[in-house]
């Protein structure tokens, strides 16, 4: 199993050095202890109190683990002492046997970070916890020696609070608890893959929830061979295995102009712009998860979402990812959107639409000099248009076209042509009566018909000549 949490091994060495987003050991691989307990874990072996040696309920070590992994597991076996079934029990804090009633609160796990006392490997029975954990999820495998179907269940609990004293079960309102995670109905089972969400709500307005959420706290985390104190019967037993604490990294809810989107790994929105003041988004998780929407590729309006976990970056994902593969910290969606354009869609001068080639160019045969009033053009849908300084020596209009978030742009130029200037030299003059008498005589065959064909009547004749000439001499415009 087991390199599930190779990062677990860096946090026991460092456990208060940095911020702590999962259960030491919580894959059950490290039994360093000469009390055969595992790392971090503890059971009636390390308990306190009067009756602690009378406890008969066993923790072990066990190569009894689910299908497809290999390594160890924790089992929990329950015992008697003169006819009273002693729950089998472990937790990440220490029990305390202090009552020969089994119901009585006085026998309990607890955690309190003001004690200075440790286990047999040195460590304090105390799991810091800095995240909000929106689940815990655990492999578990149940049995009962003997089936009670009065007291059928076994137990899971994990309780985050801010570090001072707590115990399960309580023996009055705690008011230091931030959530807990509570499964006391699991009944027999092979090996199975439970998850148990945390509930804040119940407990938002604790004054230990303002303390956590300033400086972390601590988890309880605690199993049970029955849901009840004292019943079952000797012999039952609980497996434990690869138990995570889940941070959700996705997204809730996807809103657009008001209107919600079906959320999904790709979201089609090809129908519209993007426009990001117009999109809501929420995620999933209890804790600090953060929403990345900054990449937006403008050239294909597609825009990537990524959504961090809480612990996102605390963790060595490689195999973490293939035991838990919907618990990696990181998700991505995409939603495609129109992508802004910038073309022209129509263009006019003097009432005469202009084509557009594929290379942006058209040519425009004009009457006298150069207005941009009779200029008219339509473009795409919110793209803006900048008609750029017209140069008589060349006579070319270019128009810059730009897309409203300024992927896309494009250059219109239009060549300009005056009326009768056959030899296109930028002048109506009598040396374009030369010229247009020899397209006549056939001595010329490279020219422009629009231009030559002063009088419009589709074709180039001496009659053109007559129109030119009248042009020159300022008869006709």
């Amino acid at each position: 199993m087991k390199k599930l949490f190779t990062f677990l091994a860096v946090i026991c060495l460092a456990m208060n050095a940095r911020a702590q987003y999962q259960v030491a050991n919580s894959d059950f691989e490290k039994w360093t202890a000469s009390s055969g307990e595992p790392d971090h874990w503890h059971g009636f072996k390390s308990a306190k109190g009067s009756l602690a040696g009378l406890a008969k309920g066993t923790l072990a070590s066990s190569t009894d683990v689910r299908d497809g992994v290999s390594g160890k597991s924790a089992v929990i076996t329950a015992g008697s002492v003169f006819g009273i079934v002693n729950n089998g029990t472990f937790t990440t804090g220490q029990l305390q046997a202090g009552n020969m009633s089994a119901a009585n609160t006085a026998n309990h796990a607890e955690m309190d970070k003001g004690s200075d006392a440790t286990d047999k490997n040195g460590d304090k029975f105390y799991m810091p916890l800095t995240g909000h954990p929106d689940a815990v999820k655990v492999w578990i495998k149940f049995s009962q020696a003997k089936p009670n179907s009065q007291h059928p269940y076994a137990s899971a609990n994990a309780v985050i609070f801010d570090g001072s004293y707590y115990q399960d079960p309580e023996d009055k309102t705690y008011t230091n608890k931030v959530a807990m995670a509570k499964n006391a109905t699991i009944t027999t089972c092979d090996w199975t893959e439970f998850t148990i969400p945390f509930d804040y709500e119940s407990y938002k307005y604790n004054e230990g929830v303002a303390n956590y959420n300033n400086s972390g706290g601590a988890i309880l985390v605690t199993f049970g061979t029955n849901a009840d104190a004292g019943q079952g019967s000797s012999g039952d037993e609980v497996y434990v295995d690869d138990m995570v604490l889940v941070y959700n990294h996705d997204l809730a809810s996807v809103v657009y102009d008001g209107t919600n989107v079906t959320v999904a790994p790709s979201m089609d929105l090809s129908d519209q712009y993007y426009d990001e003041s117009k999109l809501a988004l929420t995620h999933n998780a209890k804790g600090n998860a953060t929403i990345d929407d900054s990449n937006y590729n403008k050239a294909t309006g597609l825009l990537t979402i990524t959504v961090k976990g809480e612990n996102y970056g605390e963790e060595t994902e490689t195999d973490y990812a293939s035991m838990f593969k919907d618990n990696t910290s990181k998700s991505t969606y995409t939603i495609q959107f129109k992508p802004y354009e910038a073309e022209l869609l129509s263009l006019t001068y003097d009432g005469k639409s202009l084509p557009l080639d594929a290379a942006n160019m058209t040519e425009a045969v004009i009457t006298g000099p150069f207005d941009d009033t009779k200029l008219s053009y339509t473009q795409s849908d919110y793209a803006t248009v900048q008609v750029n300084d017209y140069f008589e020596e060349e006579r070319v209009l270019s128009l810059d076209v730009t897309s409203k978030d300024g992927g896309a742009s494009n250059t219109y130029e239009i060549q300009l042509y005056y009326k009768g200037d056959v030899n296109n030299d930028g002048s109506v003059t009598i040396a374009d009566v030369t010229s247009l008498v020899n397209i006549i005589l056939g001595k010329t065959t490279d020219y422009k018909e629009a231009i030559a064909d002063v009088n419009g009547d589709g074709s180039v004749t001496i009659a053109d000549v007559t129109a030119l000439v009248n042009i020159i001499l300022g008869k006709q415009n």
